[in-house]
């Protein structure tokens, strides 16, 4: 991971007593290695994991130097392959370069040049977390808001309507943050800023529904499965040391078998107890291929320092209900500098039955909260807000596609998946940078160009391992669920899974402790109620006056009451997440005071 801040000031003595005070606060874990560089009014400082991909470039200019700092691993349209910061400094600083080039990957960079300004870009799908401020001939940049309150120009306020866009939509909306005029960069854009003058440039557009395959079924499934290959081989090509974070479901075991050969002997790593079906699951995919594995229990007391780490570095932008992959990072430290992971991966499959804006985001698929209960919430002038950003978020998503099927998973890549499971690999590049085949805008466009009913459910995904990978189809498979059937079960297995299932079920009510009756990995580890959890909230409860002014005392409480106290739920996963935005708020005020 790279944690950076970058500034514009024409001003030297403000821009250098920034710096002075922003660049020693960057490396907010052990271990972490530092950099910076410099040229006229900009600079730009940054701390990233010890073995994490970085690269500087410097030239010289007409009026001074240009600097190019590429985080990651940024690679252009085959064959061209993958990219250096020189080679962004040449894309990016042409004199004719109207629309920023995009590129595949997991990268964030930056390039500065006196002549033209400054461009800053990320992957395509804007997970790697990229903040801007402009305030007239200012300009504040970083992979954090952070650090912005520290330069004497940028506000340190609330921005009210920032924080009832996240808690409408998970997310950022419209880019605004929880601080006024600080602004996350859209995905598929790129950021000009010259002059005093910032814009956001779209430089990829996912494919419509116009544009469709017009094959039949198997030849679209034939063309996702060349398309997929390819994406590994560009992203995880051979000869590159890398690891493989592992689960027990499809995302990674596809990936496991795309690799090939080269899978045995890979350092594979899986979270959880061996006891858990993600646990076991995964041992047999990694026993299968003669992977090295290690199964890591993360500790539940962590929870506490990790959920102070994301309320301040993120903001909110991560969400708040998986801090505990913060965790992950000191046993990532153990597998090579490169990671091979299926997050996002399910994101392009989802679909929902009912496409119409009111059902994509009643209380049963949103992860915010819906119109009527955040009015009992907040308070006024707060409260008054609501409308208006709600009638925007309608509004953007109906733009997202002339289709209505494609609205839902459209909206969501720009919001659920770049906060929930986008928000991970930013943290896990503290240990080992990310390899994500998926951020690839050929196979982007591949999967665009389906019909909706071949990928959803995970339909052409099952049949590629059933079809192509039998062997891999053929073990158990976690489904976060008691139901471990595989995909190409044996007869005998097949007879017996509805009674497997049962036993597992009742075994889990039987058990002595909590901890011990659930073995299903995420159920245990985002349950609000578990002991890391309610440490978690023991942490924050000393703050929740801080939030006085935009709650109202009584409804918080009811959805977020005394760590002693149970929180009711019908589902450990999906009902926690409106609950720890707002304990991650109550961490995030307290340092923030509103």
């Amino acid at each position: 991971m790279a944690n950076f801040i970058a500034v514009v000031d024409p001003d030297a003595t403000r821009r250098r007593a920034f710096l002075a005070t922003a660049a020693p606060l960057l490396p907010l874990l052990p271990e972490l290695r530092t950099g910076d560089a410099l040229s006229g009014d900009f600079a730009v400082a940054w701390a990233a994991g010890s073995r994490a991909p970085v690269d500087v470039h410097s030239a010289a200019a007409s009026d001074g130097t240009s600097v190019t700092v590429l985080w990651g691993d940024a690679l252009a349209a085959a064959p061209t392959g993958r990219m250096a910061a020189r080679d962004i400094a040449a894309a990016w600083g042409a004199a004719d370069c109207a629309i920023p080039d995009a590129f595949d990957g997991f990268f964030a960079a930056l390039h500065f040049d006196a002549q033209f300004g400054v461009t800053m870009g990320g992957d395509v799908f804007g997970i790697f977390p990229l903040y801007y401020a402009s305030i007239g001939d200012v300009l504040l940049l970083g992979s954090s808001p952070e650090l912005f309150r520290h330069h004497p120009l940028a506000p340190a306020r609330l921005d009210a309507g920032g924080l009832v866009g996240h808690l409408l939509s998970f997310g950022a909306l419209e880019g605004r943050t929880l601080l006024q005029g600080v602004q996350r960069l859209a995905p598929r854009c790129a950021l000009r800023w010259s002059g005093g003058t910032v814009r956001e440039i779209p430089n990829y557009v996912i494919p419509s529904a116009s544009s469709q395959h017009a094959g039949s079924l198997n030849d679209q499934v034939m063309m996702l499965d060349e398309q997929y290959a390819a994406a590994v081989a560009r992203h995880a090509p051979s000869g590159m040391d890398i690891g493989m974070l592992l689960s027990g479901g499809r995302d990674t075991r596809l990936l496991c078998g795309y690799l090939g050969g080269r899978a045995e002997g890979m350092r594979a790593l899986t979270f959880g107890r061996r006891s858990d079906y993600e646990v076991r699951t995964a041992s047999t995919v990694a026993r299968a291929l003669r992977m090295q594995h290690a199964v890591v229990a993360l500790p539940s007391d962590d929870l506490p320092g990790n959920g102070l780490l994301q309320a301040r570095w993120e903001h909110l932008g991560g969400g708040f209900s998986n801090v505990h992959m913060w965790s992950a990072i000191a046993p990532l430290r153990a597998l090579p500098s490169r990671v091979l992971t299926g997050y996002l991966r399910e994101s392009l499959d989802f679909r929902l039955p009912d496409s119409a804006f009111d059902a994509v985001f009643s209380s049963t698929f949103n992860r915010g909260f819906v119109d009527a209960t955040l009015r009992r919430l907040l308070r006024a002038p707060l409260r008054d807000l609501i409308e208006a950003r709600s009638t925007r978020m309608h509004a953007m998503y109906l733009a997202t596609s002339e289709q209505a099927a494609e609205r839902p998973w459209r909206f969501q890549l720009s919001h659920y998946a770049r906060t929930h499971p986008g928000g991970v690999p930013w943290r896990l590049s503290f240990g080992a940078w990310p390899v994500l085949p998926i951020l690839d805008r050929t196979l982007l466009n591949a999967i665009a160009s389906v019909p909706l009913d071949t990928v959803a459910a995970r339909a052409a995904q099952d049949r590629i391992l059933r079809e192509r990978f039998p062997r891999l189809a053929r073990l158990p498979l976690d489904r976060n669920d008691f139901d471990t059937e595989p995909l190409v079960p044996s007869p005998l297995r097949h007879r017996l899974n509805h009674r497997i299932v049962s036993v597992r079920r009742w075994a889990a009510h039987v058990g002595l402790t909590a901890g011990e009756r659930e073995r299903r990995y995420y159920y245990r580890t985002y349950d609000i109620n578990a002991q890391g959890w309610r440490g978690l909230r023991a942490a924050a409860e000393p703050h929740r006056e801080a939030v006085d002014a935009i709650f109202d005392m009584d409804e918080l409480r009811r959805w977020l009451p005394s760590p002693s106290l149970h929180i009711a739920q019908r589902d450990s996963i999906h009902d926690g997440f409106r609950v720890k935005t707002l304990l991650g708020l109550m961490l995030w005020a307290a340092e923030h005071p509103l």
